[in-house]
C-alpha cells in the first residue's frame, strides 16, 4: 500500500513538473538559478500575474491565462507611433560630441506566443518582431526581434530533460519590441540589458538541463549553457561564453526550501585580448509567508579570475634608449566578489506586486568587460476590470570595472504600460519607458525616454500582453 501510494505521488510530482520546465531557464548563463519557493495550496487557481512557487516545478516566466491556465499559441499584430528622445549613435559630431538625438517615427509589430502540449512534452515559444522607421533620422531605422523557445520532455518518473534557445537583435541599447520583456533567456538582459550606444547588437543563448526527482522533497538538477554577443560597431566589444552548474534542493516543510548550487563559468571577449574563469557557490531559501508572500534569498560568492593587458610605464633612462614611455603587458588578477539576490513577492487575485535585489558578476556591455553589478528594483501588473491590463516598473543597476579603469556606470529606469480591450480581438496600446545613465567621472551622460501608442490585433480569449 504505502509503496503504491508513493508511486502515485510521484508521478503526480513529475506530471506537475513537466510543464512548467518548459517555461524555466535551465542553467542560464550569468543569470540567478531559479528560486525554489514552495507549491501553494491551490496552485490549479495560482492567479494569472504569479508564476507560482514550486521548487518541484522550479518555474519562471510563465505566460498565463485567466485563473492560472498556460495561454495557447497566439499570433499578434500591432501598429503604432512614438516618438524617441536620447537615440545616441557611436560617432561624433561636427564639434566632437557624441549626438543626443531625437525622432518620431512608426513601428510594425507582430508575433505569435504561448505553449503547445503532448503527452509526455511541452514547447513553449515567444517570438515578437519590430519594423521601425524614423522621419528625418533613418539611421535608427531597424528591425527588433526577440525569440524565447524552451522544450521539456518526460523521460522518466523522476527525470524531465528541457532544452532552451533565446535570441535578440535590436538597435537600440533600452528599447525592446512590444511584449519583448516577457518569456525570454533572463541571461538576455544581463548580456546586453544596459547598452550605451543604439547600435545593431545581436545575441544569442543556448541551454539544457536534467532535473531528477529524487522524491517528493528531494531534486536535484545539472546543467550547461552557451552564449555569444555580437556588436556592430567595431568600438565595441563582443564576448563568448559559457556554463556548468549544478544545484540540489530539498523541501523542508510545506512552506519552505533550502538547497545549494555550484557554478563554472567562463567567457572571452573579441577585438580585445582578455578572459574570464568564474567559480561560484551559493545557498538558497525560500519560504511561503501566508497564502499572498513569497520571498527567497541567495547567498553566496564568486571567484574570478581575470587575464588581460596592462599598459606599464618604463623607466625613463630605458624610455630614452627604445624610444617610447611605456610598454603593453598581461595582467592577472584573482578577486572574491558576493553573489547575492533576494526577491519578495505578493500575489493578488489579478495582480502580483514584486521587489527584487542582486549583486553579482556580469560580462560587460561592449565598453565596460568583466564587472560586478548591483542592481534593485520592482513591478506591478494588474489584469482585471474588462480585460483592462496594466504594468508599471522601477529600478536601478550599476556597473563596477574588475579589471578596467573606468568609472563607476549607473542607470536608472522605469516604464509604464496599458493595454485596452475594444472588439473582436483588437486593443490600445501605451507605452512609456524612461532611462538616464551616467558614466563617473565623466561628463558622459544621457536622459532617455520613449513613447508610443498603437492598435494591437490578437484573436483569443485573453487580452494582449505589452509585457
Amino acid at each position: 500500500m504505502e509503496s503504491g501510494r508513493s508511486r502515485r505521488e510521484i508521478g503526480g510530482i513529475v506530471r506537475f513538473l513537466t510543464p512548467a520546465l518548459v517555461l524555466a531557464v535551465a542553467g542560464s548563463a550569468f543569470a540567478q538559478p531559479a528560486q525554489s519557493p514552495p507549491p501553494s495550496e491551490e496552485p490549479e487557481s495560482t492567479p494569472s500575474e504569479y508564476s507560482g512557487p514550486s521548487i518541484l516545478s522550479r518555474t519562471a516566466g510563465l505566460i498565463l491565462g485567466r485563473g492560472g491556465e498556460l495561454a495557447r499559441l497566439r499570433p499578434f499584430v500591432e501598429v503604432g507611433g512614438e516618438y524617441y528622445h536620447g537615440l545616441t549613435p557611436v560617432s561624433l559630431n561636427s564639434s566632437g560630441q557624441v549626438p543626443d538625438d531625437s525622432a518620431y517615427g512608426a513601428h510594425v509589430g507582430f508575433g505569435v506566443y504561448g505553449y503547445h502540449r503532448w503527452r509526455r512534452s511541452l514547447l513553449g515559444l515567444n517570438y515578437r518582431g519590430s519594423l521601425r522607421h524614423y522621419t528625418r533620422k533613418g539611421y535608427y531605422d531597424g528591425f527588433d526581434q526577440v525569440l524565447g523557445l524552451n522544450f521539456a520532455h518526460q523521460l522518466s518518473r523522476r527525470v524531465v530533460f528541457s532544452l532552451g534557445q533565446s535570441m535578440i537583435l535590436r538597435h537600440y541599447g533600452f528599447a525592446l519590441p512590444i511584449g519583448g520583456s516577457q518569456f525570454y533567456d533572463p541571461a538576455l538582459s544581463n548580456l546586453v540589458g544596459n547598452e550605451l550606444f543604439d547600435n545593431r547588437t545581436t545575441a544569442y543563448v543556448s541551454t539544457a538541463a536534467l532535473t531528477f526527482q529524487k522524491s517528493a522533497r528531494l531534486s536535484f538538477r545539472m546543467g550547461g549553457s552557451g552564449f555569444l554577443v555580437r556588436r556592430h560597431s567595431q568600438a565595441l566589444v563582443g564576448v563568448n561564453g559559457y556554463q556548468a552548474m549544478g544545484d540540489v534542493a530539498y523541501r523542508v516543510s510545506r512552506y519552505q526550501t533550502i538547497g545549494i548550487d555550484y557554478s563554472y563559468q567562463h567567457f572571452d571577449y573579441t577585438s580585445v585580448f582578455g578572459s574570464s574563469d568564474v567559480h561560484g557557490v551559493a545557498f538558497n531559501y525560500s519560504v511561503q509567508i501566508g497564502r499572498p508572500w513569497t520571498f527567497s534569498l541567495r547567498a553566496g560568492g564568486y571567484r574570478v579570475e581575470m587575464l588581460g593587458l596592462q599598459r606599464v610605464p618604463l623607466d625613463p633612462v630605458i624610455a630614452a634608449i627604445v624610444g617610447q614611455n611605456a610598454v603593453i603587458s598581461t595582467s592577472y588578477r584573482l578577486l572574491y566578489i558576493p553573489n547575492l539576490s533576494a526577491s519578495l513577492h505578493r500575489r493578488f487575485r489579478n495582480a502580483g506586486l514584486t521587489f527584487d535585489y542582486s549583486r553579482g558578476l556580469t560580462p560587460g556591455n561592449g565598453v565596460y568587460l568583466t564587472s560586478s553589478s548591483e542592481s534593485y528594483g520592482g513591478s506591478f501588473h494588474y489584469s482585471g476590470i474588462r480585460r483592462l491590463g496594466l504594468g508599471i516598473s522601477a529600478g536601478s543597476r550599476t556597473y563596477r570595472a574588475l579589471a578596467q579603469t573606468l568609472g563607476h556606470y549607473k542607470s536608472y529606469y522605469g516604464n509604464a504600460g496599458a493595454s485596452a480591450p475594444l472588439r473582436k480581438g483588437f486593443s490600445l496600446v501605451a507605452s512609456m519607458e524612461v532611462s538616464s545613465y551616467e558614466l563617473r567621472n565623466t561628463s558622459f551622460n544621457r536622459l532617455i525616454y520613449r513613447a508610443s501608442i498603437g492598435l494591437a490585433y490578437s484573436p483569443g480569449e485573453f487580452p494582449f500582453s505589452i509585457w
